[in-house]
């Protein structure tokens, strides 16, 4: 061990032995100083070698030095931190001290005044075998009246529990032979019984049979019916397409569901306004709604339009009021506060609030949700979007299954004679209603005396008869449907019925077997019966329990008094025993809080020792690094045989740390044992295999290699 070594060793040693952190040192990098490496490092041949060995050096010296400084520091830095404990501390000493000398004195005083009354507290021996007697005899008394109590209670639960049971078992063997005598006759009935569903099945399935065989004919008939409502369906849309022309058949063909998603109504040549009187910008409200004499005047254009439909097929006439403007006014007004981009169609709870809070016996509301009337539009354009709107509900409404064509046209909701149409920012919505109350259906507005005066579509009768073959193939679909659906309904029935039939035929007999086990009736008796005894030995022991408990606290107090009695003093001198056993014990809790007042700071000055040492440690770190990564440089093997034998190196270091160095022009290797060889021929100095001038050194190596155990594992090929 070098000097360096030394000195840090007594240094930390005597920092470990103050601190208590030498069992705590895992750092091992003076494990190899410069003096233990002298060896080695004599017979490194290459200069990065030396260079290694005097950095190894250097470093374990500064860890040295750096290990040395921080054993030294600690001591001060634990003593400095235990001052500050302690004086973190102190407050809580005086206090504690404070506390007992109070008390002390408390006590002091307390005994004072005892001893002073020692007169009236002493009791004498005799005294005292009176009152042991008194309480002996107490606490018998005590005993015998708790052990009466438990008997009578036990007897109490015992009573109870033999008359319940008895009724128990009186009803389960009731029950028992009742099922025995139900069994014997339910046999008997089964076997009739049996011989009648058989009878009824046979019946069922005869007459289901002719059913089935009715509801062949009749979908029959019914596809028959729907042909033929086809063809006229058929030929009507041939008669109005030939009415519109090929340009307004096809806009028609492509119009959206106006219920839903009318986005892009296809436009309609028919008839535009072209009135100067309505180019003037409409009148909207600030919440996007037409208003004013604006509102009648559509609402009077739309009526008329319908109207003109309505009297061709003998339908009563819409009118309209101020009444019908508001409530569709409103309706589209909670439409657009609710659900302005209309996801979710027609809203009931909107419809359903419309009719409550305007007295209404009926009702219906068409919608389309674009194009609708927008700030900026002039009454033609409004004019002309409810005009499509309403033809597109009229001649394409066969997905919505006509409902809102039936409603306009009061094909349906015929009582409904009052008609009212406002927009939201997304939607034009129409409403036909019908009041409860005459005095609303007042103040009507004018509306064409000739409704043909309205410009409408010149196709609307074969629109109409379009709508009656649509309405006629409806029909009849729905009459092939229920006759399907009949028919297959019929048809499982009937299968159902032949197969009860056989499992019916294929019932074995009943036997006069009784059952073997228990009916659900005696079980729940006997489930009862075990309830109750259950109940019973819970109560027993709920009562033991509590009798041991009273029993136990009897006597525990018992013992008590006596103990109270036995410490009464006899004279001063147990007053004054008993005073200073009072201090004693004040003393004594006295010096326990002090004691962990201190073990406290123990603890947290070890838990700052402790912090210390990581610190200490983490610092070291890099040099503990470095030192590893320049042993594990020295160590490493300098180069290798083969660079040898191809003649790249002179020398190499093996992995054991031995240094192999070869002299091919005196044929001889330096090892840590040097071995010489007969040089060889000048014949011998290049090998027909390599040509290399130093292939005796692959001689010599080969001698060598033997020597240390090592191999030319494999031959060259060429």
């Amino acid at each position: 061990m070098t000097s360096t070594k030394k000195l840090f060793t007594t240094t930390a040693a005597a920092a470990a032995i103050a601190t208590g952190a030498l069992a705590t040192t895992t750092v091992h990098a003076d494990a190899d100083t410069p003096e233990s490496n002298s060896q080695a490092t004599s017979q490194a041949p290459a200069t990065s070698q030396a260079t290694a060995q005097d950095k190894l050096a250097n470093a374990q010296a500064a860890l040295q030095s750096q290990q040395a400084s921080q054993a030294a520091a600690m001591p001060q830095q634990l003593a400095d931190k235990q001052a500050e404990l302690t004086q973190q501390a102190q407050p809580r000493v005086d206090s504690e001290n404070a506390s007992y000398q109070q008390a002390v004195a408390s006590q002091q005083a307390a005994n004072s005044q005892a001893v002073a009354n020692a007169s009236q507290n002493i009791t004498t021996p005799l005294q005292k075998q009176t009152l042991t007697a008194q309480e002996n005899q107490l606490y018998s008394q005590k005993t015998q009246k708790l052990d009466a109590e438990h008997q009578q209670h036990l007897d109490g639960l015992k009573s109870a529990y033999d008359a319940q049971a008895s009724q128990l078992n009186n009803q389960i063997q009731s029950q028992q032979t009742s099922e025995q005598q139900a069994h014997d006759q339910a046999i008997k009935d089964a076997n009739a019984k049996l011989d009648s569903q058989i009878q009824d099945a046979q019946t069922s399935v005869d007459n289901l049979q002719s059913t089935v065989n009715n509801d062949q004919t009749e979908v029959t008939n019914a596809q028959n019916a729907v042909n033929q409502a086809q063809s006229q369906v058929d030929s009507a849309t041939k008669a109005l397409n030939d009415a519109k022309g090929d340009s307004q058949t096809s806009s028609q063909n492509n119009l959206p569901d106006a219920e839903m998603d009318d986005n892009g109504v296809g436009q309609f040549d028919i008839w535009k306004d072209t009135d100067p009187a309505d180019q003037r910008k409409a009148t909207f409200d600030a919440n996007g709604q037409l208003t004013g004499q604006d509102a009648v005047e559509i609402n009077e254009f739309a009526a008329n339009v319908l109207n003109e439909l309505r009297k061709s097929m003998g339908k009563p006439l819409l009118k309209v009021n101020q009444k019908s403007i508001d409530i569709a006014t409103q309706t589209a007004r909670m439409y657009d506060i609710n659900d302005p981009e209309m996801e979710s169609g027609h809203d009931h709870t909107i419809l359903s609030a419309l009719k409550n809070n305007n007295n209404l016996r009926a009702y219906s509301e068409s919608a389309c949700d674009g194009p609708a009337g927008t700030p900026g539009d002039t009454i033609a354009d409004i004019k002309n979007n409810i005009y499509q709107q309403l033809i597109s509900f009229i001649n394409a409404d066969a997905d919505s299954n006509n409902g809102h064509e039936e409603a306009l046209l009061g094909i349906k909701y015929g009582s409904a004679d009052y008609f009212g149409v406002n927009v939201t920012k997304g939607a034009t919505r129409y409403y036909t209603l019908g009041f409860n109350n005459p005095t609303d259906a007042t103040g009507n507005f004018s509306l064409a005396t000739n409704p043909s005066s309205t410009p409408v579509d010149n196709t609307a009768a074969l629109t109409s008869a379009l709508n009656s073959a649509k309405s006629a193939l409806s029909g009849a679909n729905s009459r092939l449907t229920s006759a399907k659906a009949k028919l297959t309904k019929d048809t499982d029935s009937l299968n159902a019925a032949k197969s009860t039939l056989a499992t019916l035929k294929g019932t074995a007999r009943p036997g006069d077997t009784s059952a073997d086990t228990d009916s659900p009736a005696v079980k729940a008796l006997k489930s009862k019966l075990s309830a109750l005894t259950l109940t019973y030995q819970a109560n027993v022991k709920k009562e033991n329990d509590a009798y041991n408990q009273a029993k136990a606290k009897l006597t525990k107090d018992h013992q008590a008094r006596l103990d109270q009695i036995k410490n009464k003093p006899e004279n001063v001198d147990d007053v004054k025993a008993q005073n200073q056993k009072a201090l004693d014990t004040l003393k004594k809790n006295h010096e326990a809080k002090l004691a962990a007042i201190k073990a406290d700071i123990t603890k947290q000055l070890e838990a700052y020792k402790q912090q210390l040492i990581a610190e200490n440690a983490k610092k070291n770190q890099p040099l503990v690094d470095e030192i590893n990564a320049l042993k594990a440089e020295i160590n490493k093997p300098a180069g290798s045989a083969k660079d040898v034998v191809n003649g790249d190196k002179d020398s190499y270091v093996t992995s054991d740390g031995k240094v192999i160095t070869v002299d091919s022009d005196n044929a001889t290797i330096t090892s840590p044992k040097t071995v010489a060889y007969v040089a060889p021929t000048a014949k011998d100095n290049s090998l027909p295999q390599t040509g290399n001038s130093n292939s005796i050194a692959l001689i010599a190596l080969g001698a060598v290699a033997s020597m240390l155990g090592l191999g030319l594992a494999k031959k060259r090929e060429y």
